[in-house]
């Protein structure tokens, strides 16, 4: 957020998206960038009744409320900050796979590559 504020000064959001999920839709920022409203804040992302707050738009209005719940509160959960915000989710549906699987382990990577085979 502070890069972009600093070298985009019309910048107004930012997209996030966890390195380890390879599925999600390409067309992702589209799909958000229209549940944008005048009172939205951040947008994420739902699936198999699951949000991924990940998987997100996020006004860089919140830079400053952000960096202190991470450096000066220590929050790590992102969940506990987001509920406190004007939240639009969009839910999305399951394909073959969930858009939004995340790869962590070998069984996960044996999914994945199974599911790009068929």
């Amino acid at each position: 957020m502070h890069w972009a504020k600093n070298n985009l000064p019309d910048c107004k959001w930012i997209a996030s998206f966890p390195v380890d999920s390879v599925f999600f839709p390409n067309n992702f920022v589209e799909i958000m960038v229209d549940k944008i409203n005048n009172k939205t804040q951040i947008v994420c992302a739902k699936s198999n009744g699951r949000v991924h707050p990940v998987f997100a738009l996020w006004s860089i209005e919140l830079i400053y409320d952000l960096e202190k719940a991470l450096v000066e509160d220590g929050l790590r959960k992102i969940d506990k900050w987001t509920k406190d915000y004007n939240l639009e989710i969009i839910t999305f549906k399951k394909s073959s796979i969930d858009p939004f699987f995340n790869i962590n382990t070998k069984e996960d990577l044996d999914l994945a590559k199974n599911y790009l085979r068929n």
